[in-house]
Order: C-alpha cells, then sequence, then structure tokens
C-alpha cells in the first residue's frame, strides 16, 4: 500500500502509514475465508521531490478456505 502525501517533511506519512499497517494487521476474515497470519514486511519513507513524500507499506496475508 503507499501512502502519499504533501508537507515539509514526511512525518504524517509516516504516521498515516503506521495507521494503514495496523489496519492491515487487523484484517478480519471474511465469509467462507479466515485470516491466518498477517506479518508485516516492510515500511519505506522516499522523498518523491521537495514536498512530496511516499510512504510504502508490505503486508503479507495468508488466508484459508473455510469448511
Amino acid at each position: 500500500m503507499a501512502v502519499r502525501d504533501a508537507g515539509e517533511s514526511g512525518a504524517r506519512a509516516v504516521a498515516l502509514a503506521a495507521e494503514a499497517q495496523a489496519a492491515l494487521l487487523s484484517l478480519p476474515g471474511v465469509a467462507g475465508w479466515r485470516v491466518v497470519t498477517a506479518v508485516p514486511l516492510r515500511n519505506v519513507l522516499v522523498s518523491e521531490s521537495a514536498g512530496r513524500w511516499s510512504a510504502l507499506v508490505d503486508v503479507r496475508v495468508r488466508i484459508m478456505a473455510e469448511d
């Protein structure tokens, strides 16, 4: 997932990325499926140009079909 922000620093993008990661890690199962594991893999903050930031969040989610 990518979070983009226009600001003087990347602090807001980092905060939003942390909230996005928390949401991804707490995904509920959907009908017929359940989340087995949700593992954070990587968080990266990148300055695209002056005042343009991207925070990248990678999470591996494994799901299984329920009987």
